[in-house]
């Protein structure tokens, strides 16, 4: 995903608000995070009347983006009996099979093509050559 410095800066203002408000449900970066529930971007949208200036529909969306594309988000929901949270921590839904399923192949390792290497030549280049004479040219 790729967006704007502005549209960051607001998602992480999203993030550290929410933190505060819903400390059971958003937690800090060094833990696993809970599962979310489904469509909890709409309980997030009633905050906005409340908090204007932090708040849009354009900053819940990369916020959510930001938040279930972390590696911690993933790793929470492969947790075994894995349950989906509401805003104030309360577990509501198991995670389906399906979300599972797309967990578990979702950070794979891809293989990392190996890096191309240059090759050097031994045979001198005109320019070489060129550079070579001149050098030698003038030292003499």
């Amino acid at each position: 995903m790729h967006i704007n410095k502005t549209r960051y800066n607001k998602a992480m203002d999203l993030k550290k608000l929410l933190e505060e408000l819903y400390p059971k449900c958003f937690q800090p970066n060094d833990k696993i995070t809970s599962p979310l529930k489904i469509d909890i971007h709409k309980d997030l949208k009633q905050l906005r009347e409340k908090y204007p200036d932090v708040i849009s529909g354009v900053s819940i969306k990369d916020f959510l983006q930001f938040y279930t594309a972390s590696k911690k988000y993933n790793d929470g929901l492969k947790q075994p009996g894995a349950m989906r949270i509401d805003l104030n921590g309360k577990a509501i839904e198991p995670v389906s099979n399906k979300d599972l399923e797309y967990a578990n192949t979702r950070f794979k390792k891809v293989k990392k093509k190996p890096k191309p290497t240059l090759k050097t030549s031994s045979k001198k280049t005109p320019q070489s050559t060129l550079a070579t004479a001149l050098t030698k040219a003038l030292t003499e």
